[in-house]
């Protein structure tokens, strides 16, 4: 061993090496040349071991990490939808019965506001890309990369 060197332990293992880049240096004098070679090859392929399983847990949990925030927003925006389509459905009922009040018959009020209904659905059908496919796709794009944008900051 050099006295001028200066000698790193490993964490995972007892070997000691220099600051050259991977030359193991052995603290047993009767080692060879090829046991230190084999030596550090094994030592090698031990640390890329344990990397790529620290990467594959890392990738689990973005991943996890994913598809909890994906779900959280389906459950509220599923909860939103029940609340504010009973809240639709009763001021629907409410307006086609005003309706039918006003023009004393009772099932004119429930006609108009199908029709209405209706025709407010033809018009999405006709539009749907432009005015909820497109927009919900970009929401979601610009919410994943906002996400991870922010986490790599």
């Amino acid at each position: 061993m050099i006295a001028d060197e200066i000698m790193f332990e490993c964490e995972n293992c007892q070997c000691e090496f220099n600051t050259l880049p991977f030359t193991f240096v052995s603290l047993n004098p009767d080692s060879t040349t090829m046991e230190n070679s084999n030596s550090s090859i094994d030592n090698l392929i031990a640390h890329a071991e344990d990397y790529l399983k620290t990467r594959q847990r890392l990738t689990q949990h973005v991943v996890t990490e994913k598809v909890i925030v994906l779900s959280s927003s389906m459950i509220t925006a599923y909860v939103l939808f029940v609340f504010f389509a009973m809240a639709a459905i009763f001021a629907s009922w409410g307006l086609a019965s005003w309706i039918s009040l006003r023009l004393n018959d009772p099932l004119a009020g429930y006609w108009w506001v199908s029709g209405g209904y209706a025709l407010l659905g033809s018009i999405m059908l006709l539009f749907r890309n432009a005015a909820l496919r497109n927009p919900i796709m970009n929401s979601m794009v610009r919410n994943i990369y906002t996400n991870s944008n922010e986490q790599d900051n």
